[in-house]
């Protein structure tokens, strides 16, 4: 899945954004290196995908050296470098 989600992200000339569900850590740390692999950094958008994502890289789980850019601060950056990572209450 990731070496086509990974194609799929370099071919996209804007900015990309993908939703899933927070406590899904396999999928989350599939989406981040196929945005690194791509060469894009990663905003994360939600409370719980920010928890989430500190716990596994505290504890090993998620391996990046990467530093995530606020959401806040992507509408400053070029839009083909930039992948938002999503998550919100369910039924969102």
């Amino acid at each position: 899945v990731r070496t086509h989600l990974t194609a799929a992200i370099k071919e996209c000339a804007n900015r990309v954004v993908v939703t899933t569900f927070a406590s899904n850590l396999a999928r989350v740390a599939t989406i981040i290196q196929a945005a690194e692999e791509a060469g894009r950094v990663v905003a994360l958008a939600g409370r719980s995908l920010h928890r989430v994502v500190e716990a596994a890289k505290d504890s090993g789980y998620l391996r990046t050296d990467m530093e995530f850019v606020s959401d806040r601060d992507v509408m400053n950056l070029p839009k083909r470098d930039v992948l938002l990572l999503c998550t919100g209450c369910q039924a969102e």
